[in-house]
């Protein structure tokens, strides 16, 4: 495995476990309200975008998954 690829990876893991303020193994939507200061919209929003599968809850694969698509540069979408 890419030496590089495992070092990006914890650090995607340490801003995920950063973030992550109650209990369990995923990010909720109290943690995204407690990120943006309890501005509701906004934290639905961006919860919404980063919850891909729609299950109600953010996995540290949702959050790579993100992450490195906003990495990409390759990845560029016309909106």
């Amino acid at each position: 495995m890419d030496k590089n690829l495992v070092m990006r990876e914890d650090k995607i893991r340490i801003a995920f476990d950063h973030f992550r303020h109650t209990e369990g193994d995923c990010l909720t939507l109290t943690d995204f309200k407690d990120i943006f200061k309890g501005e509701e919209k906004q934290a639905k929003e961006v919860f919404t975008i980063l919850d891909s599968d729609g299950d109600g809850k953010v996995s540290f694969e949702d959050f790579k998954n993100a992450i490195e698509q906003a990495m990409d540069p390759s990845d560029v979408s016309a909106e």
